[in-house]
C-alpha cells in the first residue's frame, strides 16, 4: 500500500510539473502574439504608410489643392483687367481672399509663397501652376554681387573705327568738334588725326585718373563710348551748367559699354547720373559705378539720371557702395518720362539713398507720358544692403534686401 501511494504521489507531481510547463509556454506564445499584434498596430497607426501619415498626406493634398485653386481664381480675376498679370496684382488679389502670401517676379515667372504653410508655387506666363520646393536660382552668393566683370582690354588694332583715347587731355576733346586732332599713344607714337565729333565712336586705351581736376561733362554724345575694360577714377563733375550732368551730360542714340567709374563725384542741379545725365534712346551695357557720390535736386541715378520718352536699355550693370542724394533717386535709373524701359541683370549693392521718392533700381516711371506700345521690362535685378537717409542726411536704421 505504501508503495502504491508513493507511485500515485510521484505521478501527480509529474502531472503538475507538466501542466506548469504547458502554462508557461502558452504564456510566452501569448506574449509573443501580443507583441506582434502591437507592432502591427503601431505600424498601422504610426508607420510610413500608417493612418496618421496617410491623414497628414491627405491634409497636405487638400491644402495644396486649396492653394492651387486660390491662385487660379486670383489669376482669373487679375486677367479680367488685362492680359499681363504682375506680382503685385496677384498678391493683392490673393490677400483679398484672406490668404497670407507673398508674390515675386523672377525670370519671367511669378512665385507665390504661402507664409502659413511655406508652400511655393511657380506660375508661368501661360498660367500653369507648379508646386516647387524653392525658387530656382534666386539664391545668390553675396561675394559675387561685388564682382566686376569687365572684358579683357583689346589693342586699338582690333578696334578700328574707334578714336583711341590714351590720356586725360585727349578725353577732354571728346565731342569738342575739333577737326584733324592728332592722337598719340603713351610712347608718343602718332595714331593719326581724327575729327572729334559728337557722333564719333571712342575707345579708352588706358585707365584715366582725374585726381586734382574739375572736369566738364561730355556735352552731347551720339556715338559709341567703348570702355574697353578700363577704369576712370577721381572724376569730379561740379559744373551745374548743363541741366543734366554726368560723365556724359546728354546721350542720344548712343551706347556706353564695358567701363568702370570709381571714386568719383557728380554734383548736378538737374537730371544727374554718374555715367549719363539724360539718355535719349540710349543703351548702357556692362558698366560699373563704385564708391561714387552722385547728388542733385531731382532725378538722380547711380548710372543714369533721366530717360526720356524715347526710352533706355540698361543691361549687366552694377552700382556698388555709392551715395545718391536728392529727390527721385535710385541706384541705376533715377527717373523715366515714359517710353521703353528695359533694365536687365543689374545690381545695386551697399548703396546709400535718400528716403524721399527712392527706389532700388528705378525711382519713378511716368506712366501717364508712356505711349500705348511702350514696354517696361525690369528683370533679374538685385538690390542688397541699401541704407536710407533722411533729407537732413541723418542716418536711419533701415536697411533693405530686395529682389
Amino acid at each position: 500500500m505504501r508503495y502504491l501511494r508513493k507511485q500515485k504521489e510521484a505521478k501527480y507531481s509529474s502531472n503538475k510539473r507538466n501542466e506548469k510547463g504547458i502554462t508557461l509556454i502558452a504564456l510566452i506564445v501569448t506574449i509573443i502574439i501580443l507583441l506582434i499584434l502591437a507592432g502591427v498596430t503601431i505600424n498601422a497607426v504610426f508607420g510610413e504608410h500608417g493612418i496618421i501619415k496617410r491623414g497628414e498626406e491627405a491634409q497636405e493634398t487638400t491644402t495644396v489643392a486649396s492653394e492651387d485653386e486660390a491662385i487660379r481664381l486670383a489669376l482669373i480675376s487679375c486677367k479680367a483687367t488685362g492680359e499681363s498679370v504682375t506680382a503685385r496684382q496677384l498678391e493683392e488679389e490673393l490677400k483679398n481672399s484672406n490668404n497670407s502670401v507673398t508674390v515675386i517676379s523672377y525670370n519671367d515667372n511669378l512665385y507665390a509663397t504661402f507664409t502659413d504653410t511655406n508652400h511655393i508655387y511657380e506660375i508661368d506666363k501661360a498660367g500653369n501652376i507648379t508646386s516647387v520646393s524653392a525658387i530656382a536660382n534666386i539664391e545668390f552668393d553675396e561675394a559675387s554681387l561685388y564682382k566686376i566683370n569687365l572684358p579683357a582690354w583689346k589693342p586699338w588694332e582690333a578696334l578700328r573705327g574707334y578714336i583711341p583715347i590714351y590720356t586725360v587731355e585727349q578725353y577732354q576733346k571728346i565731342c569738342s568738334e575739333v577737326q584733324d586732332y592728332e592722337i598719340k599713344d603713351l610712347n608718343n607714337i602718332s595714331k593719326g588725326k581724327f575729327n572729334m565729333n559728337k557722333n564719333a565712336n571712342y575707345v579708352l586705351m588706358n585707365d584715366l585718373d582725374f585726381k586734382g581736376r574739375s572736369i566738364s561733362p561730355i556735352p552731347d554724345f551720339k556715338g559709341i563710348f567703348e570702355g574697353n575694360g578700363r577704369t576712370i577714377k577721381n572724376l569730379n563733375i561740379n559744373t551745374k551748367t548743363y541741366g543734366s550732368d554726368g560723365m556724359i551730360a546728354d546721350a542720344t542714340d548712343a551706347k556706353v559699354q564695358n567701363l568702370l567709374i570709381q571714386d568719383s563725384i557728380c554734383n548736378g542741379d538737374g537730371a544727374t547720373g554718374m555715367l549719363i545725365g539724360r539718355a535719349i534712346n540710349t543703351t548702357v551695357e556692362n558698366c560699373y559705378v563704385k564708391d561714387c557720390t552722385i547728388k542733385s535736386e531731382y532725378g538722380v541715378g547711380g548710372l543714369v539720371g533721366l530717360a526720356t520718352e524715347k526710352g533706355i536699355t540698361i543691361k549687366g550693370c552694377k552700382n556698388i557702395n555709392s551715395k545718391m542724394g536728392g529727390v527721385i533717386a535710385s541706384g541705376i535709373l533715377g527717373h523715366s518720362l515714359g517710353g521703353t524701359v528695359n533694365i536687365e541683370d543689374c545690381s545695386v549693392i551697399s548703396a546709400e539713398q535718400p528716403l524721399e521718392l527712392t527706389g532700388g533700381i528705378v525711382s519713378e516711371i511716368n506712366i501717364e507720358k508712356s505711349k500705348d506700345n511702350d514696354n517696361i521690362n525690369i528683370k533679374n535685378c538685385k538690390v542688397k544692403n541699401i541704407k536710407l537717409t533722411s533729407s537732413a542726411d541723418k542716418k536711419r536704421e533701415e536697411f533693405l534686401d530686395l529682389l
